[in-house]
């Protein structure tokens, strides 16, 4: 599982650098959470304090497929 969220944060950061996003990987707080935008610039803030959160790898596949389609 843990091999598997480390691949998909290393997904979502490829497909930043191809779309020219600013990524930011911070641990702050304490609840996970992905968050995008578009305007006024291309950013994603991937917030992971806990990593034992049993939601963790769903919610960075979620939102891979949601910047995926973004950039369709």
């Amino acid at each position: 599982m843990k091999n598997h969220i480390s691949n998909k944060i290393n997904d979502i950061l490829i497909l930043c650098s191809k779309h020219n996003m600013e990524f930011i990987y911070q641990k702050e707080g304490n609840e996970n959470f992905v968050e995008y935008s578009i305007e006024p610039q291309k950013k994603i803030i991937i917030n992971l304090p806990n990593k034992d959160d049993e939601n963790l790898e769903e919610t960075l596949d979620l939102k891979f497929e949601e910047l995926n389609q973004l950039f369709k």
